[in-house]
């Protein structure tokens, strides 16, 4: 954590990494997601675009690893961590992160919603807790006025070894974890269209 001195006096702000989803298969699109041109960049590259104030980004990857080490990007490879079993899902990419991250808090979101707002982060990390007190984690999960955005978090990361028992446990579901925790949904419902994640080239070609 670090300290911010204001005129009302010193106050505690947690400290936060962001990570990208860019693990999945991207069967259904028929080419790696995460690498389709966006603007003058990518769609990685437009979703790091609103993650920007973390300590540090890091990308959860499957493949492709010399194409985003060709772009800069930290890599995490939920293949590398031991017993965790192959397709677990994101929540393995968000293991991989935390065991990597030395912040508070993981800011989270996947790589397929490159029309994310850019207010995401400011918001996300708004009310962060210091982990250290004595209140309950609370994992920050994205609301767009009628559901929860399961994928765009901020999960304090002191819940790394709840998540690794989950996963050897054979959990999967990134909804089932967390409702194994304390959660608050933050208010995104007047940019509820931001959150349409594309898997499909039709998808492309109508929202983008």
């Amino acid at each position: 954590m670090w300290l911010l001195i204001s005129g009302t006096g010193i106050k505690t702000m947690a400290t936060w990494d962001a990570l990208i989803l860019a693990g999945g298969r991207s069967r259904r699109m028929g080419a790696d997601k995460g690498l389709l041109a966006f603007g003058q960049g990518t769609w990685v590259d437009a979703v790091a675009q609103r993650l920007k104030g973390a300590q540090s980004t890091w990308l959860s990857i499957h493949d492709q690893q010399a194409h985003y080490e060709a772009l800069g990007y930290q890599l995490v490879n939920d293949a590398d961590l031991d017993n965790i079993a192959e397709d677990s899902g994101p929540l393995a990419g968000i293991l991989a992160a935390m065991t990597c991250s030395q912040a508070e808090y993981l800011l989270v979101s996947p790589c397929d919603t490159p029309k994310l707002t850019t207010e995401y982060a400011q918001r996300m990390t708004a009310g962060l807790q210091d982990p250290s007190s004595s209140f309950q984690p609370v994992v920050q999960v994205a609301f767009d006025g009628q559901r929860e955005q399961n994928l765009h978090l901020c999960i304090p990361t002191q819940l790394k070894d709840d998540l690794e028992v989950y996963l050897l446990e054979g959990g999967r579901s990134v909804y089932g974890w967390l409702k194994r925790h304390a959660v608050h949904r933050v208010d995104f419902s007047d940019v509820a269209d931001t959150f349409c994640n594309l898997n499909t080239p039709e998808d492309r070609e109508r929202y983008l």
